[in-house]
């Protein structure tokens, strides 16, 4: 830690302070447990900085009003909301000490420029009044000026940057020495006049500057403050932070600019380095997830396909099921892993339309039931017999209620019971799993919805899994403006999460939706001519003989090239091209660009990279679908039934 300073962590967990305060030996550290012993410390000590978690209904903010503060939670989007109330920062968990450091450090840099910058501004301002007092008399204002000058020298030789006194009328600046060291020129060696520093602006940023300064004089407000990149003398750019108080006359105009430009370059950096380290994370978990996709993806083709065969024995058929169970999980861990990363960049979107929740319910239910049934666990349901409309994005709920319906199953003892209710509350509905099972801890409840954890390393090695789905979850949930909570009597009396959903659809949606409840979807029974490009030896094989058994003419292609020679070769014969989009002689992007082109031909993209970017790069190449391995047999059904009747 670079700076020093007193830092009051106000966290209810008595373990996670201890694990702040050791991340931050160095500084002067005071800790509470929670927002109103936080209060009751600031009347009798006042810190730099506050570390505090996210709580939720506005318990905050008498302390963002209060102290600078710097918050943190699982979810992106409630840190963004304390941010608008107040925060000066905020952190989504997980990170890691040396991201923590460096914020901190950062917020505790800020507090000391801005202790510099209210002294130096309450000083200048006081001198500004004097001055104006004595235009009275032409010997006091000549005193006052010598004075005013002697504490401009002063005030400026005690800062780091430049401290400058702008009389707007006659436009001249006195500027200190600190311009020396901020762009390296002598005071004395410039023009006195504001375009002068004008002109050393980057182009890039003078216009927000600049609309920013002069929108503050024009508006009336007696401050101003902006950030933008000024040319140093030997043609390096730096990054300052200029502040500045208006004095005005009589009649509001004004007529004296007083401030300090400070270089904030090292902030900055921090920030890129920040910004630089989430990105390469980013790339190594969308990389990760495409090398472990890629081997799965035959295995579960060929899973799917022995299930369809009628020759295989039912003894066999139980295997198999085990199998494409397994690698139907992993594919779900890997989705967590990358839907973290989603939401702790703020980059989770929702595909909303009008769904009925119950049919939501009933396929999670559906796709449950196997493991339910294979663990000699009952399954009660008290569902609500009517619709339960919502404006939701339907996969990422079914998403949702598998998580917290396998944690159930995982959870909860053979010959154990797991209830589903269901039912609407006012403006919302409400939705519960609740278990027999080994229950949650007192003491882990607060943070059961924390990234990776999972109450302990006993219940890692003992039941597996990554502790992301809970925290994932609730995310999505509110994402879509409900919440997701937990509770549990204790240890080894079971659990009930509760998810509340805002009810009903935009007024405009719901005839087109109770008419899509009503109307079946078209059937579509014609074989179809493929062209699946894959260069992967294994997944090509098992999937060309998958679509052949399910009744289609198959052309495979391991290249750019080959797919180019066997489209002219077909010349319109085709009906659907599925293609990987990682070829080694090109980008299937490129390939469906040219046969949607040339051809009017569909495509459906296959591809271990799953995220929002690769699907939105996907459509606009003219993929209808983005399917991301392992691929199911009903997902590539539906994909193939959707292009084919576009």
């Amino acid at each position: 830690m670079s700076e020093t300073g007193r830092v009051l962590i106000a966290v209810p967990d008595a373990n996670r302070r201890a694990r702040l305060r050791a991340a931050l030996a160095g500084l002067g550290v005071d800790e509470v447990p929670g927002v109103e012993e936080a209060l009751a410390h600031l009347r009798e000590q006042r810190p730099d900085l506050v570390l505090a978690a996210v709580v939720p209904h506005g318990e905050l903010a008498p302390l963002l009003e209060a102290v600078p503060t710097l918050v943190f939670g699982p979810v992106r989007e409630t840190c963004m909301e304390a941010l608008q109330g107040g925060a000066v920062d905020f952190l989504v968990e997980p990170f890691d000490d040396r991201e923590l450091c460096c914020r901190v450090d950062l917020r505790l840099r800020e507090a000391r420029e801005r202790r510099q910058a209210a002294e130096r501004e309450k000083e200048l301002l006081a001198e500004a009044h004097m001055a104006a007092e004595a235009f009275e008399s032409r010997k006091r204002a000549e005193a006052a000026l010598r004075e005013s000058e002697e504490r401009f020298r002063l005030a400026s030789e005690a800062i780091s940057g430049v401290v400058y006194d702008w009389d707007v009328i006659p436009d001249r600046v006195r500027r200190s020495q600190g311009l020396l060291g901020l762009l390296g020129h002598h005071p004395e060696d410039v023009d006195h006049v504001v375009g002068w520093w004008t002109q050393q602006i980057h182009p890039e940023d003078w216009e927000a500057a600049s609309t920013s300064v002069y929108a503050s004089l024009d508006s009336g407000e007696p401050l101003f403050s902006a950030e933008y990149r000024m040319r140093h003398r030997d043609g390096h750019w730096v990054h300052v932070w200029d502040r500045g108080l208006i004095l005005r006359d009589e009649t509001g105009r004004p007529v004296r600019v007083v401030g300090s430009t400070v270089d904030i370059s090292d902030r900055k950096r921090v920030e890129e380095e920040l910004k630089a380290a989430s990105e390469a994370k980013d790339r190594f978990l969308a990389t990760l997830s495409h090398e472990l996709r890629t081997p799965l993806t035959p295995v579960l083709v060929l899973v799917s396909s022995l299930e369809r065969d009628d020759r295989v024995p039912d003894w066999l058929r139980g295997q198999l099921n085990l199998v494409r169970r397994n690698v139907e999980l992993e594919s779900r861990l890997i989705d967590d892993l990358l839907d973290l990363t989603r939401v702790t960049s703020g980059k989770l979107e929702l595909r909303r339309g009008a769904v009925d929740l119950g049919d939501v319910l009933a396929h999670a239910l559906r796709a449950s039931r196997p493991e339910i049934a294979s663990k000699g666990l009952r399954l009660e349901t008290d569902l609500h017999p009517g619709s339960l409309l919502a404006w939701a994005d339907a996969p990422r709920l079914t998403q949702v209620f598998w998580n917290l319906l396998n944690n159930a199953v995982k959870f909860t003892p053979e010959t154990g019971t797991i209830t589903v209710r269901s039912r609407p509350a006012g403006r919302e509905t409400v939705i519960e799993v609740q278990d027999t099972g080994m229950g949650i801890d007192p003491e882990v409840l607060p943070r059961i919805f924390g990234a990776f954890e999972q109450a302990g390393r006993g219940i890692t090695r003992r039941f597996g899994g990554l502790g992301l789905g809970l925290a994932v979850s609730r995310a999505i949930i509110r994402l879509h403006g409900g919440d997701l909570t937990a509770a549990s009597p204790g240890a080894g009396r079971g659990a009930t999460f509760t998810i509340r959903l805002p009810a009903g659809v935009p007024e405009g949606d719901l005839d087109e939706t109770l008419a899509g409840f009503v109307q079946s979807p078209p059937a579509f029974q014609r074989n179809l001519r493929l062209l699946l490009v894959e260069d992967h030896i294994d997944t090509a094989e098992a999937m060309a003989d998958l679509l052949r058994d399910m009744g289609h003419e198959v052309t495979v292609a391991r290249s750019l090239a080959e797919a180019r020679e066997a489209a002219e070769r077909e010349d319109g014969g085709l009906d659907l091209v599925i293609s990987d989009l990682g070829l080694p002689d090109g980008s299937g992007l490129d390939l469906m660009r040219e046969l949607s082109g040339r051809h009017g031909l569909p495509g459906i993209a296959l591809s271990g990279y799953g995220m929002d970017e690769d699907i939105r790069r996907s459509r606009e190449a003219g993929f209808t679908a983005h399917l991301t391995k392992p691929i199911s047999l009903q997902t590539l059904q539906e994909a193939i039934l959707q292009a084919a009747l576009r």
